[in-house]
């Protein structure tokens, strides 16, 4: 499956959970990285918005509820599934703890 993992702040929390999810889940999933997350260029292809929202069937959002609130304003009315994790402190929209999205990875 195509996966766009989507975080709008650079914290090294989100750095960590993003490796994670891709050295776990790349091998029977392609992941689309939005450039966003990194203030310089990483070691691996990262892509705009546009590129993620054209080519992925489910969006992965790592970061709190603005993240999500933000990546809502930029979806526009396109209707691709966002499953929100929490990184850090509050989230009252964000539906996955980094524990309980490991977990459920496979089943989602």
């Amino acid at each position: 499956m195509k996966i766009g993992i989507i975080g709008f702040v650079n914290k090294p929390r989100i750095k960590k959970v993003l490796k994670k999810i891709l050295s776990n889940y790349s091998n029977k999933n392609q992941f689309y990285v939005y450039k966003g997350i990194f203030q310089r260029q990483p070691n691996y292809q990262v892509h705009d918005l546009s590129t993620i929202f054209k080519n992925c069937k489910l969006i992965v959002s790592l970061g709190g509820d603005g993240t999500v609130l933000a990546l809502s304003r930029e979806l526009k009315g396109k209707t691709i599934p966002i499953i929100p994790v929490k990184i850090g402190g509050l989230g009252f929209l964000t539906q996955f703890t980094e524990e309980e999205f490991f977990k459920n990875f496979n089943r989602i």
